[in-house]
């Protein structure tokens, strides 16, 4: 409880407001020392088979100890808005937040400049759709060699699965007449986890409702 009120958003906030570079190089040093001294230790005995991996085994054994601290909405939310400490962008790519008519996102430029062969082509983007139970998740915490644009829809239990659906369906008619590409055969839509459900459902909706 003590930790929950007090500790909690100072170290929550502490860390979202430290540079992703220095974020993702602390990341990197902590697992580097955690993992040999885990795997001298104790090896592969903390996991379900003695047959896995020592890193598998590692992680198993943090997996254990985030039980001492029962999983709340917030601590959600924050731990998979921190995936891109472990996989931090390319630094040139380029990230154009979108917020026009309803639709919220982050357009992601790909990492360099397209030769004029490149621009003669037809632009495929990725429309990519991230999970999290419906309940958490954050639009930069996924990043693409292509182009893509990230879709940033209402969650649960603030909203329904139903104005999730919308949003996602919103955002891709948004991309379809951007401009940034010139039809829905251009688009490529990916989705993880429930977003991978409302992936099927978003071509439910292109199908019924005639979208490009």
């Amino acid at each position: 409880m003590i930790f929950t009120y007090t500790l909690q958003p100072i170290i929550f906030t502490g860390w979202s407001i430290t540079p992703l570079s220095i974020r993702a190089a602390i990341t990197k040093a902590s697992w580097g020392l955690y993992l040999p001294l885990h795997t001298l230790l104790l090896g592969t005995s903390t996991a379900l088979n003695p047959s896995v991996s020592n890193e598998y085994a590692a992680l198993t054994t943090v997996m254990w100890g985030a039980r001492l601290f029962p999983m709340t909405l917030k601590r959600m939310r924050f731990g998979l808005s921190q995936i891109e400490c472990n996989f931090p962008p390319d630094a040139n790519i380029r990230k154009e937040r979108i917020d026009e008519n309803g639709v919220r996102g982050i357009y992601v430029h790909s990492a360099g400049k397209d030769s004029d062969d490149d621009k003669k082509k037809r632009k495929k983007v990725v429309f990519w759709i991230y999970g999290g139970a419906f309940l958490a998740a954050t639009v930069a915490a996924t990043w693409f060699e292509a182009d893509a644009f990230i879709v940033d829809y209402r969650l649960c239990p603030e909203s329904t699965i139903i104005d999730a659906l919308d949003d996602v369906v919103k955002g891709y008619v948004w991309l379809v007449e951007s401009g940034r590409v010139k039809g829905g055969e251009d688009i490529q839509v990916l989705g993880i986890s429930s977003g991978g459900g409302l992936a099927v459902r978003l071509g439910q909706e292109i199908r019924d409702k005639g979208y490009p």
